[in-house]
C-alpha cells in the first residue's frame, strides 16, 4: 500500500500522515481507563525498578526453557536484522522492484504474517511448542535461501509471504510459551527481559549484514547466509531444554496438549 500511495503523493507527506497514526495509537492507549492487573497496587510492596529488572532477569537465566528461548530469539534477531535492513537493496538490485513492487514486497510479509497467524491455535492443538517454533525457524531459513536464489520479483513474492507468515507462528508461539510457563507477577519483568536480550542483538546484526554487503558485493549471497544460519540455529536448541519445552509447562497446559490429537 505504502508503494501505491508514495506513487501519489511525495514521501515526506507519507511520513507525515505515518507520525499522525502513531499518534492516534497513543491517544486511543491513553483513552483506556480499566486497569490490567488483577492485584491492588496498594497491597503491593514497593519496590525499584531495578530490583524489578533484576528480578525478571533471574528468572530468565535460571529457568532452563525462557534462558534457551531468550539465547534463540538473540541469536535470530542478529542474523534475520540484515533482511529487513538491506530489503529495499535487496528489492532495487536484485529483483529491479519499482516503488509499486517494493511496497508490493513489504506489504506480502504482511499478509502472510496476518493469514498464518490464524492458525496459530489450530498448530498448538495438534504439535507441541517445541516442534512449532524450531519448525518455523528452520523452515523460515529454508525460505530466505530459496528466495535469495531467485532474482525474479514475481516469484519471489510468494516466499516473502511464507517466509513473514512462518516468522509470525514463531513470535506468537515464543510468546505464548512464556505467558504458559510465567506466573502472572513476573510476566511483564520476564517479557521485558526478554525484550531486551533478543532486540539487543540486532544493531550488530545490522551492522555486520551491512560490512559482508560492502565486502562481498553481492547481497544475494549474504542473503542465502542468513537463511542457512536461520535454518542450523534452531535445530541446534532441538538438543537443549527448549526441545522438552512441554514437559516444563503447568500441568494443566500439559494436559490439555497430550489429550490434543497429534
Amino acid at each position: 500500500m505504502a508503494g501505491a500511495i508514495a506513487s501519489v503523493i511525495s514521501v515526506p507527506a507519507l511520513l507525515v500522515v505515518d507520525s499522525i497514526s502513531y499518534a492516534f495509537s497513543a491517544g486511543a492507549l491513553a483513552s483506556i481507563k480499566a486497569g490490567f492487573n488483577t492485584a491492588d497496587p496498594k497491597t503491593r510492596p514497593a519496590t525499584r525498578i531495578l530490583a524489578e529488572i533484576g528480578e525478571g532477569l533471574r528468572y530468565v537465566v535460571t529457568h532452563p526453557v525462557l534462558r534457551n528461548v531468550s539465547l534463540l530469539m538473540m541469536l535470530f534477531n542478529l542474523v534475520n536484522v540484515t533482511i529487513y535492513a538491506q530489503g529495499v537493496l535487496y528489492a532495487k538490485e536484485r529483483l529491479h522492484a519499482s516503488n509499486f513492487e517494493l511496497g508490493l514486497f513489504f506489504a506480502a510479509g504482511s499478509v502472510g504474517a496476518v493469514i498464518f497467524s490464524l492458525g496459530a491455535g489450530w498448530l498448538r492443538k495438534r504439535y507441541s511448542f517445541s516442534v512449532v517454533v524450531i519448525g518455523c525457524l528452520s523452515l523460515g531459513g529454508l525460505c530466505t535461501m530459496v528466495f535469495a536464489a531467485i532474482p525474479w520479483f514475481w516469484l519471489a513474492l510468494p516466499l516473502v509471504l511464507l517466509r513473514e507468515g512462518l516468522l509470525s507462528l514463531l513470535n506468537i508461539n515464543t510468546f505464548s510459551l512464556r505467558q504458559a510457563i510465567v506466573p502472572n507477577r513476573m510476566l511483564g519483568r520476564v517479557l521485558s527481559v526478554a525484550g531486551l536480550l533478543a532486540f539487543s542483538a540486532m544493531p550488530l546484526g545490522s551492522l555486520a549484514g551491512g560490512y559482508l554487503i560492502q565486502l562481498t558485493h553481492n547481497v544475494a549471497l549474504v542473503f542465502a547466509g542468513v537463511g542457512a544460519l536461520m535454518f542450523v540455529i534452531p535445530l541446534v536448541f532441538a538438543f537443549t531444554a527448549l526441545g522438552r519445552a512441554d514437559q516444563y509447562l503447568p500441568k494443566q497446559d500439559t494436559a490439555a496438549s497430550t489429550a490434543a490429537p497429534s
